[in-house]
């Protein structure tokens, strides 16, 4: 039985949610902002077709899990769950050409050659690079300063055989 207390605590748990997702919209730190920028490129990619299904979901989780300046941010599961959401729901509703400013003005090089890799493996996670995600990644790569040549390398380079311990050569 749910008693009577459940549901106003329910909406201010969602309301507590929802305020949390808007400052970290609107006041996000130096490094979240960073992380949100890296991670721009992989979502308009995962929804270059319209969806985004549970092979580039996962692909964009490993991402979150494993990039240093994910950790350097200590940001707890909660945060990167807001973090997700937040950048999935401006993907589908913001101008694309302000976020990729937006993420043009945090990235350095370096960074912005990460980004694409990142957005590449997004594409390549279900198996399937189809025309959509190419074409996104494409223009993307462009606006980020990045050459095909560049994406066809990180493209072997994630396609190279996995050693005989199980990791990438």
């Amino acid at each position: 039985m749910i008693s009577k207390r459940s549901a106003p605590l329910a909406q201010f748990s969602q309301l507590r949610a929802q305020v949390k997702a808007d400052a970290l919209r609107e006041d996000f730190t130096d490094t979240a902002k960073l992380v949100r920028a890296l991670v721009m490129p992989a979502m308009f990619v995962a929804y270059a077709d319209g969806r985004l299904d549970k092979a580039e979901r996962q692909a964009l989780a490993d991402i979150l899990a494993r990039d240093h300046d994910m950790r350097r941010a200590a940001l707890n599961d909660e945060d990167v769950v807001t973090l997700f959401e937040t950048i999935h729901a401006d993907v589908q509703s913001e101008d694309p050409e302000e976020l990729i400013q937006e993420a043009l003005d945090v990235l350095d090089e370096a960074q912005r050659l990460r980004a694409i890799g990142y957005a590449l493996q997004v594409a390549n996670a279900d198996g399937e690079f189809d025309t959509e995600e190419q074409g996104t990644l494409v223009a993307l790569a462009k606006n980020f300063g990045v050459t095909l040549e560049q994406i066809n390398e990180m493209f072997r380079a994630q396609a190279a055989p996995a050693s005989s311990n199980g990791e990438a050569v």
